[in-house]
């Protein structure tokens, strides 16, 4: 059962100190969108985790948000994403959010051996993801669309990228709601689709954090091993 709490954030400056210690999820974020549209910018980074999987046949599960949700509202996102709470620690913001938002476990490996020793039993398993941190960004630039707002304003923040894979179903009908519909695409397919549908333009179906993870050879190689 989910909680009605409110979530705290804190917030990081570019060198990586702590800015802002405490604040209610949607005031900060509020607040980073006003100084964005003003200034063009964010001053502050939140922590926050992406996390991508494919299937045992290399295609890419990314998943549609929720008409309702205040960022990237209808779009087509990563597997699974979530803001890193106030005294939470990223391992246990993935484990929420995948229970959260697909209804599946994860098992987070500490290195590449580790992940192929894990992939290997979880063969066996159906209701656990694998996954690994492929990269790490402090000051990541993400650009965000407001559901019934069409201005971009530009978020930071402090980027954990995680890549791995699950086979089974996710279980959005018994997740949060976040997230309304899968589909398992092959690589080639999604470049050629971000290519068709500009993030910049009217025909815009995909959020630009996918499309930055996607485009990025190096990530797309981590994504695929």
């Amino acid at each position: 059962m989910l909680s009605n709490k409110p979530e705290y954030l804190s917030a990081y400056n570019q060198h990586g100190n702590i800015e802002i210690a405490k604040v209610e999820r949607g005031v900060l974020l509020d607040r980073m969108r006003q100084i964005s549209l003003e200034k063009g910018d964010a001053p502050f980074a939140v922590p926050v985790f992406y996390a991508i999987l494919r299937d045992y046949e290399r295609r890419i599960r990314i998943v549609r948000r929720s008409p309702t949700k205040y960022e990237d509202s209808n779009l087509w996102c990563v597997s699974s994403a979530g803001h890193i709470q106030w005294r939470e620690n990223t391992e246990d913001t993935i484990r929420r959010e995948f229970n959260e938002e697909l209804a599946i476990g994860v098992r987070i490996a500490e290195e590449e051996k580790h992940y192929h020793d894990l992939l290997e039993d979880t063969k066996k398993l159906k209701h656990s993801a694998v996954i690994r941190e492929i990269h790490y960004n402090p000051w990541w630039g993400s650009i965000k669309v407001n559901k019934d707002d069409d201005r971009v304003w530009y978020k930071r923040v402090q980027m954990t990228i995680m890549a791995g894979v699950y086979n089974e179903e996710f279980d959005l009908d018994q997740g949060d709601g976040e997230s309304v519909e899968e589909r398992r695409i092959k690589p080639e397919e999604l470049i050629k689709e971000l290519e068709e549908h500009p993030f910049e333009g009217p025909t815009r179906i995909h959020s630009h954090d996918l499309r930055n993870i996607i485009e990025n050879p190096e990530f797309l190689e981590f994504i695929l091993q």
